[in-house]
């Protein structure tokens, strides 16, 4: 679609001159001439503004191919912009998707080959279909606005935010608490797993020596041990309508995946096996446990079909189905949310159930906003009202937490800000001491 619009600078002149109309009637027909004047001398200046100008031909532009986009980081479409001379314009993309609300881009083209960054900030997975592409630019006196629109059918896929993922993985692994240190050291001594022998120094556990080796090699030698290797983590995610809601700027549901991703990718690295568990009303999703760093596309890529959904989460169902495919005792991390004490029930019966087989670690995202509600002084019955509820809410919730960790469920209770961190070091502790 192609058109041309007069801009708000020619609208104004052309109301100026309407006013002027009046000068014929107050000061005589003398006038009649140079108001006729005035509108054929605008006539050939608008003429000569559309010649000088680059038309709606002399631009020719197109979407490039796309990759995919990391939900939660800004996102740019990339526009290829062809036009040989030089060129101020505004850019806009209509695209259908879970977007933040957009406005036009303005860009500059000194001629030639231009490429033109928009730039979309997605906030849930999906698709996103950009399909029309707008191009407005002025004329070079500002008189007129050229409008030409291309059909699109481009596509891109938001995914879960793995880069992120990997830039939080470096990290731990640069830090000496992961491999090495303090918590290295626990890693390496209080496990069943047989290492290395090492010379033994006063103050060792004498149980430790190796007596055998000892003799061969005519000086004490003991044993080091590390946690045994080879251990099963299931990550399980509640697509259901509570853990979809909206906390901060993601869904719960893709703060956990964050987590999730981050968590899989380091017990990958550490040699355990790792498998995926999507349910709300039924399993919708179950991948087996893999091994290998390089298995940790297999986990994004199950991740990212992990819909967003408006069913109630089933644990009875998802707990039977769980326990049905997972026969080896592995460490179970169940990502979901729940309101009241009444809403747990049936979670904290199920979730007990499985803790009689498995190692569970239970994960829930606190809201911060409502700990700042406990921190505001209420200045109204209505800021009392909020206070009172808040209160309640945040109390039913400790006393559902506290009856999990009375049945053997261990639980990582955070804001999405500190979930990656509390959640590692829970694993790593569960993981040392060898409970599965």
């Amino acid at each position: 679609m192609k058109s041309v619009a007069p801009s708000s600078n020619l609208l104004f002149i052309v109301f100026a001159l309407l006013g002027l109309a009046i000068l014929p009637t107050l000061f005589g027909g003398g006038y009649v001439f140079l108001w006729i004047g005035v509108w054929a001398c605008l006539i050939l200046i608008c003429g000569v503004d559309l010649l000088i100008s680059p038309g709606l031909d002399d631009v020719d532009f197109k979407i490039l191919p796309l990759r995919t986009f990391y939900l939660g980081e800004p996102a740019k479409f990339r526009v290829r912009v062809n036009c040989e001379s030089k060129l101020f314009y505004e850019l806009r993309l209509d695209i259908d998707g879970n977007l933040e609300p957009t406005i036009n881009r303005r860009f500059e083209n000194d001629g030639g080959v231009h490429f033109a960054d928009y730039e979309v900030f997605p906030f849930r997975r999906g698709n996103l279909e950009a399909k029309r592409v707008w191009l407005k630019w002025k004329t070079r006196l500002g008189l007129f606005e050229r409008i030409k629109t291309e059909q699109t059918d481009a596509e891109v896929l938001v995914i879960p935010n793995v880069e992120a993922v990997k830039r939080s993985a470096l990290q731990w692994q640069q830090k000496n608490e992961f491999m090495a240190g303090v918590h290295a050291q626990k890693f390496l001594s209080d496990g069943s797993e047989f290492d290395t022998l090492r010379k033994y120094v006063q103050g060792m556990d004498h149980r430790t020596i190796d007596w055998k080796a000892s003799a061969k090699h005519s000086s004490l030698l003991s044993r080091r041990y590390q946690a045994e290797r080879n251990q099963r983590l299931i990550i399980a995610f509640d697509t259901g309508r509570l853990n979809c809601e909206p906390l901060g700027a993601l869904p719960r549901l893709d703060h956990a995946i964050n987590a999730g991703l981050l968590l899989g990718y380091m017990s990958l690295r550490i040699g355990d096996q790792v498998g995926l568990v999507g349910f709300d009303a039924n399993v919708n999703a179950f991948r087996k446990p893999v091994s290998g760093v390089k298995a940790y596309h297999y986990l994004s890529a199950a991740s990212a079909k992990l819909d967003y959904t408006e069913n109630e989460a089933n644990y009875t169902i998802a707990i039977s189905e769980i326990m049905r495919r997972v026969k080896r005792r592995s460490i179970i991390v169940v990502f979901t949310e729940f309101t009241d004490t009444i809403g747990a029930e049936l979670m904290l019966e199920n979730l007990s159930r499985l803790s009689k087989r498995h190692v569970v670690l239970f994960v829930a995202l606190r809201n911060p906003e409502l700990d700042d509600y406990l921190e505001r002084s209420p200045n109204s019955v209505v800021a009392m009202t909020q206070s009172v509820v808040v209160r309640n809410l945040i109390h039913e919730r400790k006393k559902v937490l506290a009856d999990l960790g009375s049945r053997g469920i261990y639980v990582v209770d955070c804001t999405p800000k500190d979930l990656s961190v509390s959640l590692l070091n829970r694993y790593l502790e569960l993981h040392q001491r060898e409970l599965v």
